[in-house]
């Protein structure tokens, strides 16, 4: 055989089929952990366990104490009015995240922890039209998540994942990628002008991120936790009427939430009634009363049975928790 530096090195060592774009989220959470507090075993002992979810508003960007973020507070509020109850919220957010990395990220990672209620609060990364996270331009969060699948689940058969680390499929691989530059013309790796990247696909068009919305409460449905959603306040938010009017992706969370009745979290409201207040530090990244704000709103979502809803009236039951008036409101099986 060939010696392997005569070969080009595409041929003698072609490129994993299956790159670690889908495994980023979980290797965050393998190496880091949650921001703040983290699960001290996969089981909840008896424990209401809460993760929330979502982008650099959940995560934190840019506050340097985790204590400061709306899951933190959240925790605070609940151990400070609930005593006696075992109430336990993590933050899961990540900077970057989109839909598709939470739908991911529930499988690979958060759903091993046992969680009862999964928030999600994001569509913000969605609507960019720069690939912040999969670094593939052109292409879309979904569509790069479920060809890499593919690729994942063919990797691992011994025999597949033999042939395509070969010099036979790095040559076959090689020839069509030069043939491809030839009939086409070399194209740049990334957008490199304003105008470029206006004209890039959204990470998720609103139809795409409908579609993850009604997976994750599908998955809910499977699995038995409690999707809630949480829609993602803007600086200076409108009211919520107009929100909805203006904005696809506030309109598709309220639709998915109406279908699969998953409970929905109005922050739009509260976020217009109190818009003349600082409580953000740019467009979309809460300051620390805007976390504030989130935390009390999220705190009285979850703990009125009359918002939560009979599922989740149902699940804070299971684990010892009642609801104000809860022991009067009627729950469906």
């Amino acid at each position: 055989s060939l010696p392997k530096d005569v070969l080009p090195r595409e041929i003698s060592s072609p490129p994993s089929l299956y790159s670690d774009r889908l495994d980023r989220a979980a290797s965050v959470y393998r190496t880091k952990g949650f921001r703040g507090r983290k699960p001290e075993s996969e089981s909840a002992n008896g424990a209401l366990r809460i993760f929330a979810m979502g982008g650099s508003s959940t995560w934190g960007v840019p506050l340097v104490s985790p204590r400061e973020t709306y899951p933190a507070v959240l925790q605070t509020l609940a151990s400070e009015r609930r005593p006696g109850e075992k109430i336990e919220v993590y933050n899961a957010g990540l900077a970057g995240m989109g839909i598709m990395q939470v739908l991911d990220s529930i499988s690979e990672t958060i759903l091993r922890f046992n969680p009862h209620i999964i928030t999600v609060s994001l569509w913000y990364n969605d609507s960019s039209r720069q690939s912040i996270w999969y670094g593939i331009p052109g292409r879309s969060d979904r569509d790069v998540y479920l060809s890499e699948r593919v690729l994942k689940k063919i990797a691992r058969f011994p025999i597949l994942n033999r042939f395509f680390q070969s010099r036979i499929y790095g040559g076959l691989r090689y020839l069509l990628l030069q043939g491809k530059t030839v009939f086409q013309g070399a194209k740049p790796a990334v957008p490199t002008e304003r105008r470029e990247i206006s004209e890039n696909p959204r990470r998720m068009s609103p139809e795409e991120y409908r579609w993850a919305l009604e997976q994750v409460a599908i998955l809910g449905e499977k699995k038995n936790f409690l999707p809630v959603f949480v829609f993602e306040p803007l600086n200076r938010t409108s009211t919520r009427e107009d929100s909805l009017k203006e904005n696809e992706y506030y309109l598709a969370m309220k639709q998915v939430a109406e279908k699969y009745q998953v409970p929905l979290v109005d922050t739009l409201t509260p976020f217009h009634e109190r818009m003349g207040d600082w409580l953000f530090y740019d467009l979309v990244h809460p300051n620390p009363s805007g976390h504030r704000l989130m935390a009390e709103i999220l705190y009285d979502f979850l703990f009125s049975p009359e918002k939560i809803g009979p599922k989740g009236v149902k699940i804070l039951r299971e684990v010892g928790i009642f609801p104000e008036d809860s022991m009067e409101y009627p729950l469906r099986k």
